[in-house]
């Protein structure tokens, strides 16, 4: 029986190792029920690399670490969710989209103008040959996208038959409402540049582009936060910033920019991402950061 005591004290040796936390970690932190691995960043790591140190994924560590999405920096804490932490996560659970503004629409009471929709037109146009505004076409037609169909009937007048007055209280409320949701038209899309630059960051570089954001779900699947991009590897996280609002957003790059496209467009993202950057425009201006 003398072999049983080696035996037993290469067993615990071996547990050991196998729970054993990262050098670059600094301890354990246990909240509401989860429990994280505390990780410094270290010099020349990256996401990626401490995702395969930890054997999580990407997405997993900027779930709990969205301040990390503009990119890690020398001596950042990031959480690591524990194996326990997400196995606890239901599969399906995500943080959802924030609700489209869908403003209240006023009775229609009398004869009003329609506008059938022709090929290449979009609400800005139509609203401008009508003297109206984006909001309240939509008001008007019970939109909650900016997508129209070609043929499609518009009310393009106000069909409401109040006073002066409250017509007036309707559209500032509209307006105010409006604003605190979304963004529309901040900048022009024909003063926009396209430029690119490399930032030495730690041990390796990050990618710096502005230019303009296409929201079309062509290639995208719209219920997930994704992108197409000319020159980032499939994979590969992108943090994109609207820079009319300073809203952003962490996507994911599934496939290739198409050629045929504005030359000042530098990415195409999934609704999901509109959404997240508080926009109603299917074209904005943004800069974007990855890492190559």
């Amino acid at each position: 029986m003398n072999w049983v005591k080696p035996i037993l004290i290469l067993f615990t040796f071996i547990s050991l190792l196998a729970t054993a936390e990262p050098a670059d970690s600094i301890g354990v932190e246990k909240s509401n029920g989860q429990s994280f691995i505390i990780h410094k960043v270290d010099r020349g790591q990256t996401l990626f690399s401490i995702s395969r140190m930890y054997k999580v994924k990407p997405a997993d560590i900027y779930a709990f670490n969205p301040e990390a999405a503009p990119g890690l920096k020398l001596g950042m804490l990031i959480k690591i969710p524990s194996a326990q932490t997400l196995a606890k996560l239901p599969k399906k659970e995500q943080k959802q989209p924030e609700t489209p503004f869908v403003p209240s629409t006023p009775k229609i009471t009398g004869p009003v103008k329609k506008h059938k929709v022709e090929k290449g037109q979009g609400l800005y146009t139509i609203a401008k040959m009508y003297g109206a505004s984006i909001a309240e076409v939509k008001m008007w037609n019970k939109l909650s996208s900016n997508e129209l169909k070609l043929g499609q009937l518009l009310i393009v007048s106000n069909p409401d038959r109040t006073s002066t007055t409250e017509k007036q209280t309707i559209i500032k409320h509209l307006k105010t409402t409006h604003e605190s949701h979304v963004t529309s038209g901040q900048q022009r899309l024909d003063t926009v540049q396209v430029r690119k630059r490399i930032v030495k960051e730690g041990a390796g570089d990050k990618s710096y582009e502005s230019g303009i954001a296409e929201v079309n779900s062509q290639g995208l699947n719209d219920a997930n936060y994704e992108a197409l991009h000319e020159s980032a590897a499939k994979g590969t996280y992108i943090s994109i910033k609207n820079l009319a609002n300073s809203q952003k957003v962490m996507v994911r790059v599934v496939g290739k920019l198409p050629h045929d496209l504005n030359p000042k467009i530098i990415i195409r993202i999934s609704k999901k991402a509109q959404q997240r950057l508080a926009t109603i425009d299917h074209q904005f201006a943004v800069e974007v950061s990855y890492l190559p």
